[in-house]
């Protein structure tokens, strides 16, 4: 058995007559085609907001990225901490039981990094400053452990440059030292923005500081799309300008 006749006209009668005589069937295609499409994702680690974020993943032009935990590996990280004497055993118990009430990759990191189980039901006054640091009352102690200009801004001498400067730690208002936390970057990470750098714009945005520059500055189009030292205002201040531009991000 054959077929002849006008195969284009075919096909859109075909069509025509689907579309009238089954929207349902159609109506179910979309969300089973994003929802498809979002449990790949997922088992790629890729989680979306919603369906509608898939859909305008074909109009996007431009891609801002983080970097902790985005760009970098969360595992492998090395930490050292830089002062003119190492942290006593109490010392460390101090930091570690501030550092267990933060989630935050740093705090993390350096807990795993001080080696000593702290409870941190010792904590009083604790608090988390977002894009900052977070500060407690240990045994009376007051412990600060964020970014230098946050220490400076409580009238603590932070006798280090804030671009030389890690995750700075003071104890009753005294700069003790600072860790240095470095997280090697996602294997695939630039593998991946080497591909978009040929049909986006990517930019970066970190609360870190410039000491990542050098390293991170040729993975990105222009180095002016290289931004440190943002706070969380900026970095949503910085996207809502790209919105305000027309771009798709």
């Amino acid at each position: 058995m054959g077929f002849a006749g006008d195969a284009a006209r075919g096909l859109r009668a075909f069509t025509s007559v689907l579309i009238v005589a089954c929207p349902c069937a159609l109506a179910l295609a979309a969300p089973f085609t994003l929802g498809t499409a979002q449990r790949l994702l997922a088992r790629r680690q890729v989680f979306l907001k919603d369906g509608h974020s898939l859909e305008r993943m074909a109009a996007v032009d431009c891609v801002v990225f983080d970097k902790t935990g985005t760009l970098t590996s969360p595992r492998e990280t090395e930490v050292a901490f830089e002062s003119t004497t190492p942290l006593s055993v109490a010392e460390r118990y101090l930091v570690a039981s501030l550092a267990a009430h933060s989630i935050h990759p740093h705090s993390v990191n350096i807990l795993r990094w001080l080696g000593v189980e702290a409870s941190p039901n010792g904590v009083e006054g604790f608090r988390e400053v977002p894009g900052y640091g977070i500060e407690g009352k240990i045994g009376g102690a007051l412990i600060r452990l964020g970014s230098a200009a946050w220490l400076g801004e409580g009238g603590i001498r932070v006798p280090v440059t804030p671009e030389n400067c890690g995750v700075c730690l003071a104890i009753d208002r005294q700069f003790r030292g600072s860790f240095r936390v470095t997280h090697p970057l996602h294997p695939d990470a630039e593998g991946l923005l080497n591909r978009l750098n040929r049909q986006l714009r990517t930019i970066l945005l970190s609360g870190d500081n410039e000491r990542e520059r050098e390293r991170l500055a040729p993975l990105f189009g222009h180095a002016t799309d290289v931004h440190f030292n943002q706070e969380p205002v900026q970095k949503l201040e910085f996207v809502r300008d790209l919105q305000a531009s027309g771009r798709e991000y």
